[in-house]
Protein backbone atom coordinates (compact mmCIF):
# COMPACT_ATOMS: atom_id res chain seq x y z
CA UNK A 1 0.00 0.00 0.00
CA UNK A 2 1.41 3.39 -0.92
CA UNK A 3 1.11 6.37 1.41
CA UNK A 4 2.01 9.88 0.29
CA UNK A 5 2.39 13.01 2.37
CA UNK A 6 3.71 16.52 2.15
CA UNK A 7 6.43 17.70 4.51
CA UNK A 8 3.79 18.53 7.13
CA UNK A 9 2.18 15.08 6.96
CA UNK A 10 4.03 13.41 9.84
CA UNK A 11 1.06 13.76 12.22
CA UNK A 12 -1.22 11.98 9.74
CA UNK A 13 1.32 9.17 9.30
CA UNK A 14 1.66 8.90 13.08
CA UNK A 15 -2.11 8.52 13.47
CA UNK A 16 -2.27 6.00 10.64
CA UNK A 17 0.49 3.74 11.96
CA UNK A 18 -0.63 3.98 15.61
CA UNK A 19 -4.00 2.62 14.48
CA UNK A 20 -2.77 -0.03 12.01
CA UNK A 21 -2.25 -3.56 13.35
CA UNK A 22 1.29 -4.88 12.76
CA UNK A 23 0.00 -8.08 11.13
CA UNK A 24 -2.18 -6.91 8.25
CA UNK A 25 -0.21 -8.89 5.68
CA UNK A 26 0.39 -5.65 3.75
CA UNK A 27 3.59 -3.78 2.97
CA UNK A 28 3.48 0.00 3.35
CA UNK A 29 5.58 2.29 1.15
CA UNK A 30 5.79 5.88 2.41
CA UNK A 31 6.60 8.57 -0.14
CA UNK A 32 6.97 11.95 1.51
CA UNK A 33 8.18 15.28 0.19
CA UNK A 34 11.67 15.54 1.70
CA UNK A 35 14.46 18.08 1.47
CA UNK A 36 16.64 17.05 -1.48
CA UNK A 37 20.08 17.12 0.10
CA UNK A 38 19.34 16.52 3.77
CA UNK A 39 19.50 13.22 5.61
CA UNK A 40 16.01 11.99 6.48
CA UNK A 41 15.12 10.61 9.89
CA UNK A 42 11.59 9.70 8.77
CA UNK A 43 12.12 5.95 9.13
CA UNK A 44 13.36 6.40 12.72
CA UNK A 45 10.41 8.66 13.54
CA UNK A 46 7.86 6.24 12.07
CA UNK A 47 9.40 3.34 14.01
CA UNK A 48 8.08 5.05 17.16
CA UNK A 49 4.49 4.58 15.93
CA UNK A 50 4.43 0.94 14.81
CA UNK A 51 5.72 -2.48 15.79
CA UNK A 52 6.37 -3.30 12.12
CA UNK A 53 9.99 -3.00 10.93
CA UNK A 54 10.56 0.39 9.29
CA UNK A 55 13.46 0.93 6.89
CA UNK A 56 14.65 3.50 4.40
CA UNK A 57 14.52 1.92 0.95
CA UNK A 58 17.73 0.72 -0.67
CA UNK A 59 17.77 -0.07 -4.38
CA UNK A 60 16.51 -3.61 -4.95
CA UNK A 61 14.78 -3.97 -1.56
CA UNK A 62 12.48 -7.00 -1.59
CA UNK A 63 8.97 -6.02 -0.49
CA UNK A 64 7.80 -8.12 2.45
CA UNK A 65 4.43 -8.13 4.23
CA UNK A 66 4.10 -6.34 7.58
CA UNK A 67 6.98 -3.96 6.81
CA UNK A 68 7.14 -0.20 6.28
CA UNK A 69 9.46 1.20 3.60
CA UNK A 70 10.38 4.91 3.36
CA UNK A 71 11.70 6.59 0.21
CA UNK A 72 15.06 8.36 0.70
CA UNK A 73 15.50 12.01 -0.22
CA UNK A 74 16.28 12.99 -3.79
CA UNK A 75 14.95 9.79 -5.36
CA UNK A 76 12.02 8.55 -7.39
CA UNK A 77 10.66 5.07 -6.85
CA UNK A 78 9.50 2.16 -8.93
CA UNK A 79 8.77 -1.49 -8.32
CA UNK A 80 9.76 -4.42 -10.52
CA UNK A 81 9.30 -8.11 -9.73
CA UNK A 82 8.50 -7.37 -6.07
CA UNK A 83 11.60 -5.24 -5.54
CA UNK A 84 11.71 -1.50 -4.93
CA UNK A 85 13.83 0.35 -7.48
CA UNK A 86 15.37 3.73 -6.66
CA UNK A 87 15.72 6.09 -9.59
CA UNK A 88 17.54 9.38 -10.01
CA UNK A 89 15.21 12.29 -9.43
CA UNK A 90 14.01 13.68 -12.73
CA UNK A 91 14.68 17.38 -13.07
CA UNK A 92 11.61 18.88 -14.61
CA UNK A 93 11.65 22.31 -16.14
CA UNK A 94 8.77 24.52 -15.06
CA UNK A 95 6.08 24.84 -17.67
CA UNK A 96 6.25 28.12 -19.55
CA UNK A 97 3.17 29.26 -21.35
CA UNK A 98 3.63 31.36 -24.45
CA UNK A 99 0.81 33.47 -25.77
Amino acid sequence: MGLGASAGGLAALETFFKNTPPDTGLAFVVVMHLMRHHKSSLSELLQNYTRMPVAQIKDGTLVEPNHVYVIPPNRELGILNGRLQLLELTQREPAILHR
